[in-house]
């Protein structure tokens, strides 16, 4: 009778396998977290920043408010008029726009509103009036009370004087021809152009009339000669002394 086999096992190649595989898991896991703090890290830094930036955000923001509560009040209390100064202004005599008692009181109220109005309502009727004026060209022409006339048409620009009269003398040819040239050297003008006619307390009564009532032809001139591009009218402001 044979005698039975015996069946032998090497160890030693079975060990390091397992421990090959043990290592590589182990180095699989360690990447892995290697990886994970990496991320983490990565997302503590942005964290951090966009910390950061929201606290400068939340720094400038209340530093505009406060500029913008500041420039509300001070442009709240540049409407607090003074009654005396306002008074000469709305006379009836200063403008043939302003001879009713409404008219006079409408402005007076309209005065007290403002000056009342909350800073950001301050701050609102100002940008309103700075987008109008976007879209809209001021010409001021001023008659001083020795009879100099002179037109600006723009905010940073010196008045020009365009026509000198005299007691006797009043040439409203001149004037036209004088504010046309004017006219014809400047760019194209906005959609609208409205000159704002003022004159000195001084200033003769003869001669504020007949500027007065030559002003619409002289509008109606340019806008003519403008195509239809632009369109010019003017208001009678009344009294105004410069400095």
């Amino acid at each position: 009778m044979p005698a039975p086999r015996r069946l032998a096992l090497q160890l030693t190649p079975l060990l390091d396998l397992l421990l090959i595989v043990i290592f590589g898991q182990y180095l699989e896991v360690r990447s892995q977290e290697v990886a994970r703090a990496e991320q983490t890290q990565q997302l503590e830094t942005r964290l951090n920043t966009t910390e950061a930036e929201l606290q400068q955000s939340h720094e400038l923001l209340a530093a505009a408010q406060s500029r913008q509560q500041l420039v509300g009040e001070l442009i709240r209390e540049l409407f607090q008029v003074p009654e005396e100064a306002i008074k000469p202004l709305l006379s009836p005599f200063s403008s043939p726009d302003l001879r009713s008692a409404e008219d006079r009181e409408r402005l007076r109220k309209q005065f007290a509103e403002l000056a009342a109005q909350q800073p950001e309502a301050a701050i609102q009727h100002v940008l309103t009036y700075d987008e109008i004026r976007k879209r809209c060209d001021l010409w001021d022409l001023h008659i001083d009370a020795e009879g100099t006339i002179t037109l600006r048409v723009a905010d940073n620009a010196a008045a020009v004087p365009i026509l000198v009269t005299s007691e006797q003398d009043i040439d409203l040819q001149a004037l036209s021809a004088a504010m046309f040239a004017r006219y014809k050297d400047l760019p194209e003008q906005k959609s609208l152009v409205l000159v704002l006619f003022t004159y000195d307390p001084a200033a003769r009564v003869q001669l504020t009339r007949a500027v007065r009532q030559t002003l619409p032809m002289i509008t109606a001139r340019m806008q003519s000669d403008a195509g239809g591009r632009s369109r010019y009218d003017f208001a009678d402001l009344g009294f105004r002394r410069l400095p």
